[in-house]
Order: structure tokens, then C-alpha cells, then sequence
């Protein structure tokens, strides 16, 4: 599994900073988050599959 650098937002920046701090705002970076890797994993299982008919 690759190494994965997440930069989600600026904490300099008060519009970001509230928003990361509500709950709402984590639940929706770390769903993303959890998407995309989901993602990932589903397509290179696709592509080890594809490899190996």
C-alpha cells in the first residue's frame, strides 16, 4: 500500500478552521477520506484480478 500525504485544510484561514472543528466538518473530510482509499483498493484488486485471467 502506497504512503498517502492528506492536506485537508489551512487553520490560517478562519472559514477552514471552523469548519474542520465542527463536527459536521470531520465527518465529511473523513468520510472522503475513507472513500478515496476504498476506491483505491477496489480498483488495484480489479486490476490483480484482471492480471491473473
Amino acid at each position: 500500500m502506497p504512503g498517502v500525504l492528506i492536506e485537508i485544510g489551512y487553520l490560517n484561514n478562519i472559514e477552514e478552521e471552523n469548519y474542520l472543528n465542527s463536527e459536521e466538518g470531520q465527518n465529511e473530510v473523513a468520510t472522503a477520506i475513507f472513500k478515496g482509499i476504498k476506491f483505491y483498493k477496489e480498483e488495484s484488486e480489479k486490476k490483480t484480478l484482471f492480471k491473473l485471467k
